[in-house]
């Protein structure tokens, strides 16, 4: 095995990071480095995911939690042959292994190898010239060089039209995401079919990392919605209510109170008169 794993840098506010941290009353620092101490530990005793006779409390051990396996399961994370004592990482051959460390080293290489290539872009070929003849129509020839070159592209990448789900695809997924709903799948599919299923410039390579932050991102905008405080437009934000209790306005003057008042006026005009 390598030195080394894959972390998604999603994971700091992944739902389920969360979950564990407040099911378990630790920080959400200290789940995240349980989880890199156990994967890093799986990866060196396992290519597939699967450890034999490995206990649930030695799953805590390693992982230096209380009740970590027991949250690993709870979120989908892994999952206990009790016949035959197998603690199995679900979808661990996905992101760790030789073969998955192999195609993120790979795809590493290739996004190295396209911003090269952008930084130099070649003459005539990269940027084929389109002619347009007298009857308004562009030469066949040309029509061909750019669909070649959008081929070529494809093939650089290692994607193609078949690599982009389909919108039953990713509601099936979704089922596995916590908090994830089919308004988000459906949302999540419209959204990267209008764009290409390109994001920063990028054709996006592992579709179902992406729709998990996308998820991340949708319930952390519902939450902060939530709980931030609704504004009073009639109300000064800076004014409490005990502020507007104070400046109501006096009850109204009696008629008794309003002829002392008048006497008051007159002596004061007489002693300016004087």
């Amino acid at each position: 095995m390598s030195n080394w794993i894959k972390i998604r840098t999603s994971l700091v506010d992944d739902p389920r990071v969360m979950s564990m941290a407040d099911s378990l009353k630790v920080s959400d620092v200290e789940i995240i480095g349980a989880l890199v101490t156990f994967w890093a530990w799986a990866d060196k005793h396992t290519e597939d995911g699967t450890v034999r006779n490995l206990s649930r409390s030695r799953v805590d051990k390693v992982g230096t939690i209380d009740g970590l396996s027991a949250e690993l399961i709870r979120i989908g994370w892994a999952e206990v042959d009790e016949s035959t004592q197998e603690f199995i990482l679900i979808n661990f051959a996905e992101h760790n292994g030789n073969s998955a460390k192999k195609r993120a080293v790979d795809a590493k290489r290739k996004a190295n190898s396209r911003a090269a290539t952008n930084k130099k872009p070649s003459k005539s070929e990269s940027c084929p010239k389109i002619v347009t003849h007298e009857s308004g129509q562009k030469s066949e020839l040309d029509k061909n060089r750019i669909d070649k070159n959008r081929e070529d592209k494809n093939k650089e990448s290692g994607s193609s039209s078949s690599d982009q789900p389909s919108f039953d695809q990713v509601l099936n997924f979704s089922k596995s995401v916590t908090g994830a709903t089919p308004e988000m799948a459906e949302d999540y599919h419209n959204s990267r079919v209008a764009v290409g299923w390109i994001m920063r410039d990028r054709l996006i390579q592992n579709w179902k990392a992406d729709f998990s932050h996308y998820v991340s991102r949708w319930l952390r905008n519902e939450h902060n919605r939530a709980h931030s405080p609704q504004k009073d437009s009639k109300t000064s934000p800076r004014q409490s209510s005990k502020q507007i209790e104070r400046y109501t306005a006096p009850p109204p003057l009696t008629d008794e109170q309003i002829a002392k008042n008048l006497e008051a006026i007159k002596e004061i005009r007489g002693d300016m008169k004087k």
